[in-house]
Parts: C-alpha cells; sequence; structure tokens
C-alpha cells in the first residue's frame, strides 16, 4: 500500500492510500494523536462510512495500525467469498 499526501487533493494534517477497492485516510489532529479509517471506495463520498477506524500517538503509528487492518479486512471477505 502506497501512503500519499497530495495538498491538493488533502490537508497537510491528512495521509490517504488505497487497498483494493477500500481507502484509507488518517488525520493528524494534533502533535501525540493520530486518528484512521478503512471506508469502502464509494463513489458518493457522503456516504461513506468506516469499516475499521482508531487512533494512534503518530501518523507512523496510525499508517501500521490501518495497514494490518486493511489486511484483516481483506482476509475476512475472502474466506466470506471462498465459502460461498
Amino acid at each position: 500500500m502506497k501512503w500519499e499526501t497530495d495538498t491538493s487533493r488533502v490537508p497537510d494534517d491528512q495521509h490517504w492510500a488505497r487497498c483494493g477497492h477500500l481507502y484509507v485516510r488518517i488525520e493528524q489532529i494534533d502533535p501525540d494523536t493520530a486518528e484512521w479509517f478503512v471506508e469502502p471506495d464509494d463513489e458518493d463520498k457522503s456516504c461513506r462510512r468506516a469499516l475499521v477506524t482508531g487512533s494512534a500517538p503518530t501518523v507512523y503509528a496510525a499508517k501500521e495500525a490501518a495497514s494490518a487492518a486493511c489486511e484483516q479486512l481483506i482476509a475476512a471477505m475472502l474466506a466470506s467469498l471462498r465459502s460461498l
């Protein structure tokens, strides 16, 4: 997963990445807190709901936690599809 900070798309205090069809976003609240969200990659941004969310003491820790959450979500989705 490649993390990007593109200030033309999001503010300086946000980071984002794509994980398949999932959208991962980190907001740095203050120097000691970063919140992360894993959301469906919907076209209708107003209906977006986080599948997993959390907070971490640093942006790096938030990236690690969000990446792990993506891996767990993908594993669960694949297991569900294989059981059909």
